[in-house]
């Protein structure tokens, strides 16, 4: 027979301090005596071993022992950390990827990380320098002397500048008193709006826009307002092609009087055809999808109003009149694989029939849904402002893409383009101002025939 002396001390063992909105665990530890044993923590009036402390302050337990010994842990105070205010200036930013670099600074803590780590000069401390390729959500994590940790954001967004900007003559030399025309030309901006959703894949469906499984086909696909925002697009910017990402194109596969058209539409959804007349952007031309970017260069830009959706209507005619008869593939079949992604409405309508026309049908659609391509536009940001310096009155005016210079010296002039949303780029021209000679003739050396 073995006996046991109840308990005479106990213990409470864990970390003292954690940061607000965390915890903490407390254990009570017997130092002797004999199970089973029961506890009862104060303040909260827990019954088990651990406890799990979300707020601060003075715990203790009351430890029973099978031995009907019965002994106090004793009190611990427990601290709860603040966690640092973290902040970034700017908090947000706009970025010209002619430069130069935005530099973002972390506040309110000791030491930072930041991530993505794309487009940043680095990862960690204070300050760092943003350009990034396309518009990004920076996150600054900031952790205090304590070791609590909080976090702050920045949007850089990332905005075109000018390019192919080209000053003629570059260089030039002129007689003293004489003029020279500069011509500036270039410094254009566009941008790559990529529309898509989730769960982006290689897709042969129906809604995809070079779907051939029937001869003639249209299809609507509606891309609200703030999904063109969130590309990155704006009031007076002109689309200038749509590009489709294909990953099989088995051949061949015509498509003929391939068409695409646009309109600013009311229709927030692909439930009903869109009503508005519509502007023949490409086409009709025949067309065959390859494997990669399929880029559907413009006729005509679309000039995006900044606050409406858009519907783009996609329609072709393998056989509007019944007169195919090569039967598949050459009037059907071989259907491409498209990327498309998943949209968060109906986006997409599509009409299929054989032998009879498709562009114009605005009956019932043959199909609906959220599926639809993903989409990338080449945009126009607008067209450049030209500023020459310096203003010192020698150029015929500061502004224009064409100027007279008539400098009294040798003078380099600068032009620059700048976009409608700040970007700017420049160039130089060097024009040397040579001295005017001087011609005289000694009349007294001159000798005639009489």
């Amino acid at each position: 027979l073995t006996t046991t002396a109840p308990i005479t001390a106990a213990t409470i063992t864990g970390t003292l301090s954690f940061c607000t909105g965390g915890s903490t665990t407390l254990t009570a530890v017997p130092t002797d005596g004999a199970g089973p044993y029961t506890y009862l923590w104060s303040p909260s009036g827990e019954t088990t071993a651990a406890i799990s402390v979300t707020a601060g302050g003075i715990y203790s337990c009351q430890v029973n022992d099978g031995c009907g010994g019965s002994v106090n842990t004793g009190s611990v105070s427990v601290t709860e950390n603040a966690l640092p205010t973290v902040g970034v200036t700017p908090p947000t930013a706009d970025y010209c990827v002619t430069g130069p670099v935005v530099q973002l600074t972390a506040s309110g803590a000791d030491t930072y990380t930041w991530a993505p780590a794309a487009g940043l000069s680095a990862t960690t401390g204070t300050i760092v320098d943003a350009s990034p390729a396309s518009t990004t959500t920076y996150t600054v994590t900031g952790i205090n002397g304590e070791g609590c940790q909080n976090t702050a954001t920045v949007n850089v967004t990332s905005n075109p500048g000018p390019a192919g900007l080209v000053v003629d003559p570059a260089s030039a030399s002129i007689c003293s008193s004489g003029s020279i025309g500069l011509t500036a030309s270039g410094g254009t901006g566009t941008l790559a709006a990529t529309i898509t959703g989730t769960s982006p894949a290689g897709s042969t469906s129906n809604l995809n826009p070079f779907y051939r499984l029937y001869e003639n086909r249209r299809t609507q696909y509606i891309i609200r307002a703030t999904e063109l925002t969130a590309a990155g697009l704006s009031a007076s910017m002109e689309l200038l092609s749509v590009s489709f990402n294909v990953t099989a194109a088995p051949s061949p596969n015509n498509l003929n009087g391939y068409t695409v058209k646009l309109a600013h539409t009311a229709n927030a959804d692909a439930l009903t055809w869109a009503p508005e007349a519509l502007t023949t952007v490409y086409g009709p031309a025949t067309y065959s999808p390859i494997v990669g970017a399929n880029t559907l260069t413009f006729s005509s830009g679309f000039v995006w109003d900044g606050s409406s959706n858009i519907v783009v209507d996609i329609c072709f005619e393998n056989d509007p009149a019944n007169t195919c008869s090569a039967g598949n593939p050459t009037c059907w079949g071989n259907d491409p694989t498209v990327t498309m992604a998943t949209a968060a409405f109906t986006a997409s309508r599509v009409y299929r029939v054989d032998d009879t026309p498709a562009c114009a049908f605005t009956g019932t659609a043959t199909a609906t849904g959220t599926l639809r391509p993903v989409m990338v536009f080449n945009a126009s940001v607008g067209a450049p402002v030209y500023t020459w310096l310096p203003d010192d009155g020698s150029l015929s005016s500061t502004t224009g893409a064409t100027v007279t210079a008539t400098p009294a010296s040798s003078t380099t002039y600068t032009v620059t383009a700048t976009l409608p949303n700040g970007c700017a780029a420049s160039v130089t021209s060097e024009i040397t101002v040579g001295e005017q000679l001087e011609a005289s003739v000694n009349a007294s050396a001159l000798s005639y025939c009489a």
